[in-house]
């Protein structure tokens, strides 16, 4: 279709279907609600949905965004600082959004895949983000820099400044 559609999925249901239709999917990683089963089993998704894809004839590579969420800052240790604030609204956000949306929302401690949140300095998440590209085969990274709407917004002002600034130029 034009323009390409991006359909999100968050089910193990969906991946070899989306991959059948050839269509561009958006996965969630890091502590997202949406990726409940843990990292490897969502690599094996992934797996699944590319083998779906060229298995149907499709034209072109199989199409993977990574929404992930995202804070930055100058150094390691405000960004640890930081984040250790946001988990604890991170945990009474996703507490709260048991048995919303998804049937399994909420059921995910932060804790859970915290190795693959982007949090850091620009460097930590360079490399990062090519950790991402190669587990996931993905092409597009969805920085998720207020990811559970209560990030304070010099936080996410700065966060978005060392994305564009010191983070985006280095994939260019």
């Amino acid at each position: 279709p034009y323009p390409p559609m991006l359909l999100p999925v968050d089910s193990q249901e969906s991946f070899i279907p989306m991959g059948k239709m050839g269509y561009k999917i958006a996965i969630g990683a890091g502590s997202s609600t949406h990726n409940l089963r843990g990292t490897t089993v969502l690599l094996e998704d992934v797996k699944s949905y590319r083998k779906a894809w060229y298995d149907a004839g499709h034209a072109g590579e199989p199409s993977t965004v990574v929404r992930i969420p995202t804070l930055l800052a100058d150094t390691t240790q405000e960004a640890e600082r930081l984040s250790d604030e946001l988990m604890v609204l991170a945990k009474r956000y996703f507490s709260g959004r048991i048995g919303i949306g998804s049937t399994d929302a909420g059921s995910a401690s932060p804790e859970t895949t915290a190795e693959v949140n982007l949090f850091g300095t620009a460097e930590e998440v360079v490399d990062k983000i090519e950790v991402l590209r190669e587990q996931y085969s993905t092409d597009e990274i969805m920085f998720e820099v207020n990811w559970t709407s209560s990030v304070p917004r010099d936080v996410v002002m700065n966060t978005m400044r060392i994305l564009t600034d010191k983070v985006i130029p280095k994939f260019k």
